[in-house]
């Protein structure tokens, strides 16, 4: 657990209303009062949730498959039972990792998952909207060697970010990368007219914004989209068996994965 003087702060982060979703224990009050809210008035949120983190155990499986042993996870909120980086190391157990963290009240944390472990790096201060520093970051380059594959991991970032930033942000990860590396990269896509209503929702602990499957499909654009693309992240299976879905009639989540491929 954090050290508790870091957790003063009483407004609810992103990051630890996820983690209170995923009925994890880094969060405060304040984070499980507004994940119960939107439960309460968006049942289903916190099962989206669960699906959104099995869509990026999924992908990186099928990464780790590939032979790709080094991961970076920037997402939102600190790893849990079942996550990114357990799902890596399930298929390559000396899978690199390295985190990223913004959050105050996680440092502590991420730096304690990293202590010890050669394998293992927490980046703090640097978000996944800064791919340039993320992947400068002296901590990071101890564990990810850039001349080989590795895959980013932006699961459920790209929403917290206009666009334009969204777009820049996949664009500059792809550049830097390796051939053959990979991108997992999901989103919240609203359908319905409830969308509104869950911005304001989620207000005290970040701002949303709405993409659509297009515009996830064109920040990808000039990479290798691993079938079945754009996807609602349900169903994204890479030739697993795909479950029967019922539509969700205000929001879904919407997820890729993207190999980068040889210069011309």
């Amino acid at each position: 657990m954090p050290d508790p003087a870091v957790l003063r702060p009483l407004a609810p982060s992103v990051s630890r209303v996820r983690d209170a979703l995923l009925g994890g224990r880094r969060n405060l009050q304040a984070d499980r009062d507004l994940a119960d809210l939107l439960e309460l008035r968006f049942p289903g949120t916190a099962r989206a949730a669960l699906e959104a983190r099995a869509f990026a155990s999924r992908a990186v499986t099928w990464c780790a498959r590939q032979g790709i042993a080094q991961f970076v996870i920037p997402e939102p909120g600190l790893p849990l039972p079942g996550g990114a980086a357990e799902a890596a190391r399930a298929v390559i157990p000396g899978a690199r990792v390295a985190y990223a963290v913004t959050d105050v009240s996680e440092t502590g944390y991420a730096r304690r998952e990293a202590a010890g472990d050669d394998a293992t790096a927490a980046v703090v201060g640097i978000s996944a909207g800064d791919p340039a520093g993320l992947l400068a970051d002296p901590a990071l380059l101890k564990v990810i060697d850039l001349g080989e594959p590795a895959a980013v991991v932006l699961a459920m970032t790209a929403h917290l970010m206009p666009g334009e930033e969204a777009a820049a942000m996949v664009a500059g990860f792809a550049s830097a990368l390796a051939p053959g590396s990979a991108l997992v990269v999901s989103a919240w896509v609203p359908p319905g007219p409830g969308a509104g209503r869950l911005i304001a929702a989620c207000a005290p602990a970040a701002r949303l914004f709405r993409h659509t499957v297009p515009d996830i499909e064109g920040w990808l654009s000039g990479l290798d989209l691993v079938k079945p693309g754009v996807t609602d992240v349900r169903g994204w299976r890479a030739g697993m068996p795909e479950p029967r879905l019922r539509p969700r009639p205000d929001a879904m989540t919407a997820g890729a994965v993207a190999r980068v491929l040889p210069s011309r």
